[in-house]
C-alpha cells in the first residue's frame, strides 16, 4: 500500500469511529436515564400514557428509547395485558416530548396486536 491509501485508510476509519460514538451516545439521551430536573422519564411517562389505554398493563422488556432531535423521542417496547386467566402479548410505541416547565409528556401514543 502506497502512503496515501494508508493515510485514507486511517481518515476513514476515525470517521467511523466518531459516527459509532455519536450513534451510541446519542441513544443515551435523558429519556433513557430517567428524570431530569425533576420531571419523569420518558420511559415512565410513555407506560403511564399507555396504561391509559391498557388497564393493568405490565412491561417484562426495558423500552427501546430513539432520539429523534429537537427534545423528541419515540419508545418502542412490548407489554403484557392480563385477561382473565390468560396473558396478552401487545406492542406500544409513544413519541414522547421534553417540555422544561413539565418534564416528559406524551405526543401520541399507539398500542397494538402483532400476531
Amino acid at each position: 500500500m502506497t502512503r496515501s491509501s494508508l493515510g485514507l485508510l486511517a481518515v476513514a476509519a476515525c470517521f467511523i469511529a466518531v459516527l459509532a460514538y455519536t450513534t451510541v451516545t446519542s441513544s443515551r439521551a435523558p429519556a433513557e436515564s430517567g428524570a431530569v430536573r425533576g420531571g419523569p422519564g420518558a420511559a415512565e411517562a410513555c407506560k403511564a400514557a399507555v396504561r391509559e389505554q391498557v388497564s393493568g398493563a405490565r412491561f417484562p422488556f426495558p423500552t427501546r428509547v430513539v432520539n429523534l432531535g429537537d427534545d423528541l423521542y419515540r419508545l418502542h417496547g412490548t407489554l403484557d395485558e392480563p385477561l382473565g386467566t390468560e396473558v396478552v402479548r401487545r406492542n406500544y410505541d409513544c413519541v414522547i416530548r421534553y417540555v422544561e416547565a413539565k418534564g416528559y409528556e406524551a405526543d401520541s401514543v399507539r398500542v397494538w396486536q402483532s400476531h
